[in-house]
């Protein structure tokens, strides 16, 4: 997870800045995008120990770079072993 969303970061697909920005609109804007992007990356980490049952701030609901970055961490590879000629895999 923390491994795609640097790379997205790197990529432009993420903003770090904006991104820290919605989640904590109060703080002080970063220096540097990769600032930015270290501390999404331990805000991240952060969230994976969080409990489910606490209460979450609205600004800390995910958006859908999160939510890509959390199905490509728990994403399982797939192996068929053989398909059919009506192509469904067994």
């Amino acid at each position: 997870m923390i491994t795609n969303l640097r790379m997205d970061c790197k990529l432009g697909i993420v903003d770090p800045v904006a991104e820290l920005q919605r989640l904590h609109p109060d703080s002080q804007r970063p220096a540097t995008p990769e600032l930015a992007a270290a501390q999404l990356c331990s805000q991240l980490l952060q969230e994976r120990t969080r409990p489910v049952d606490s209460r979450v701030p609205s600004t800390h609901w995910s958006s859908p770079h999160m939510l890509r970055a959390c199905a490509q961490y728990l994403r399982q590879p797939l192996a068929v072993t053989r398909a059919e000629t009506s192509h469904a895999a067994i």
